[in-house]
């Protein structure tokens, strides 16, 4: 009742995370749609949409934050961070990404097996929403 949102989708934002000796921990891709009946207000808060968190001794930086707003019949709209008085009409749709973090030591040593699994597991894939 208070928060009228419908999670259309929430997983894990694959390739978010900076390599390294040791991955950085993936992000995550949410989608909310706003289930509202009337026009409303929102407000965004955060910071990270610039630079993502930095690696650490030689690993890379895992990917920045970037939130849009859907709306029908109008462009997506790309929020930026602490942005107040947000026009929002019902069947919006929030699409959050939120940043990976970043990697630990240089990407060279990490082994063939680590990667393999990353790769099986969808962790370093390249996702319909990245290329988008």
């Amino acid at each position: 009742m208070r928060f009228p949102l419908h999670f259309r989708q929430h997983e894990f934002r694959a390739g978010s995370g900076g390599d390294g000796q040791f991955r950085g921990g993936l992000g995550v891709s949410l989608d909310l749609v706003l289930e509202i009946e009337k026009p409303a207000k929102g407000n965004t808060a955060g910071d990270g949409v610039r630079y993502g968190p930095c690696g650490m001794l030689g690993g890379e930086d895992g990917e920045p934050h970037r939130y849009r707003l859907l709306s029908q019949g109008r462009e997506p709209r790309a929020l930026r961070t602490k942005e107040v008085g947000i026009e929002l009409r019902p069947g919006d749709c929030l699409e959050v990404r939120s940043s990976g973090g970043g990697g630990w030591g240089p990407p060279a040593k990490r082994s063939a097996s680590a990667r393999q699994r990353d790769a099986a597991q969808g962790l370093t894939g390249t996702s319909a929403e990245q290329r988008s």
